[in-house]
């Protein structure tokens, strides 16, 4: 395989992970909010739709040896740097803001 196909194959895999990851928060939603509006389903769609194609993106431009380190942070198999840890601790935190106080309505 050349190296443009194997980054092409890493962007896809990403994408469908990132895909199937919002599936899962979609059921989720549609089984415990009471009764979510078009509007919602509609900026969730939008939402995932750009999260999905910047982990397309990610995957692409990072490659399989980064992706495979980045999914091992993640997993716990490999230890992360310093720029990782904050970055890791930046995401988890805007989450849980994202949790706690809504998203911003700008």
């Amino acid at each position: 395989m050349t190296p443009s196909s194997e980054r092409l194959i890493v962007g896809m895999v990403s994408l469908v992970v990132a895909a199937l990851m919002a599936a899962v928060v979609a059921i989720g939603f549609a089984l415990h909010v009471p009764s979510p509006d078009a509007e919602f389903w509609e900026n969730f769609l939008k939402t995932s739709a750009a999260l999905c194609a910047g982990a397309g993106v990610v995957g692409f431009v990072a490659g399989p040896v980064r992706m495979a380190h980045y999914f091992g942070v993640l997993w716990g198999t490999s230890e992360p740097n310093r720029v990782q840890t904050v970055v890791i601790v930046t995401i988890v935190l805007a989450i849980c803001a994202v949790a706690l106080f809504g998203w911003p309505e700008w």
